[in-house]
C-alpha cells in the first residue's frame, strides 16, 4: 500500500513530537499494540482506544512511518535521540506516540510527554503557541511525581468530515474525563471541544 505523509505532519512530529487522538477502528481490534508500560492503566487506555473511531481509521504499521517517528511498534515510546534531546530541553521525558491513519495516510496522532516540573510543561506549551499552523488539543494529567501532557493533533492540510470531527472530539472528551485530565485548549477546528 502506498503511504502518503504530509510534510507538515512529518515536520510537526519531528520537531514537536505532537500527538493525535488515538482512535483505532473496530477492524483494528485484532492489532496488538506494543506494551506501553510503565504507564498506569488509565493512561495506557488513552493510547489504545479501540472503542471509538472515525470510519476507516487504524493504527498504522508502515515501517517507513514508524522509522520516521522513532517507533519500534505502534503505539510506543519514542526512541529517536533527537526527539529525546528536544524534550529534555524542556525537562520532558518518556515521550510516547500513537499514529493512526486511513488509507495509508497519517490522520491522527496522540503524543504523551511526562514533565516532572510544571515549569518545563509551561515552557514547552509556550513554544507550541508560537506555531500558528498546529491544530491540536492539549490536555494535562497530574500524577504524583509530575504531569503528563497529552497532545492530540490533526493534519492542518487534510479535510476531515463532520463525522470524523465528531468522533475525534467525542473520544478526546470522553477519554480525558476517564483519566481525570484537564483540557488546556483545543485548536483542532474553528470550534473547540
Amino acid at each position: 500500500m502506498h503511504t502518503r505523509i504530509s510534510a507538515t505532519v512529518v515536520k510537526a512530529i519531528t520537531l514537536l513530537t505532537v500527538g493525535m487522538c488515538g482512535l483505532s477502528m473496530t477492524a483494528c481490534r485484532t492489532c496488538e499494540p506494543a506494551s506501553i508500560e510503565p504507564l498506569a492503566a488509565d493512561m495506557a487506555e488513552f493510547f489504545n482506544m479501540n472503542d471509538e473511531c472515525p470510519d476507516g481509521y487504524a493504527l498504522l504499521t508502515d515501517a517507513r512511518i514508524m522509522q520516521q517517528m522513532g517507533l519500534s511498534s505502534n503505539p510506543d515510546f519514542i526512541e529517536n535521540p533527537s526527539e529525546l534531546s528536544a524534550m529534555a530541553r524542556y525537562g520532558g521525558s518518556k515521550p510516547i506516540l500513537a499514529v493512526y491513519g486511513a488509507e495509508g495516510e497519517v490522520c491522527l496522532l496522540v503524543n504523551g510527554i511526562f514533565f516532572p516540573e510544571r515549569d518545563g510543561l509551561k515552557r514547552f506549551m509556550e513554544s507550541q503557541a508560537k506555531k500558528p499552523n498546529l491544530r491540536l488539543a492539549a490536555l494535562e494529567k497530574p500524577v504524583a511525581d509530575g504531569t503528563w501532557l497529552i497532545l492530540c493533533a490533526v493534519d492542518p492540510r487534510r479535510h476531515y468530515s463532520e463525522q470524523e470531527q465528531a468522533a475525534i472530539r467525542s473520544s478526546i472528551k470522553r477519554h480525558s474525563e476517564g483519566i481525570g485530565a484537564r483540557i488546556l485548549y483545543s485548536s483542532l477546528w474553528a470550534d473547540h471541544l
